[in-house]
């Protein structure tokens, strides 16, 4: 019994480099759309606020201009 445990253990580190890419690729992915969304958020205040956006994009919790 113990050696099934021990063997599966072996079996699910063969395939753990490509789970880890496999995620950093999910998150890189996730990462590249909340850019987008960022950005377009930020383009808002300054299409209706030309002369202040920036006092907008504080007043709307943003820190910086670009994402």
């Amino acid at each position: 019994m113990g050696g099934r445990a021990t063997q599966a253990g072996k079996h699910s580190r063969l395939h753990l480099p490509g789970k880890v890419s496999k995620l950093m690729s999910q998150k890189d992915t996730a990462k590249l759309e909340l850019r987008k969304v960022l950005q377009a958020v930020v383009y808002a205040p300054k299409a209706n606020y030309p002369d202040t956006f920036e006092a907008e994009l504080r007043a709307w919790g943003f820190r910086k201009e670009s994402y």
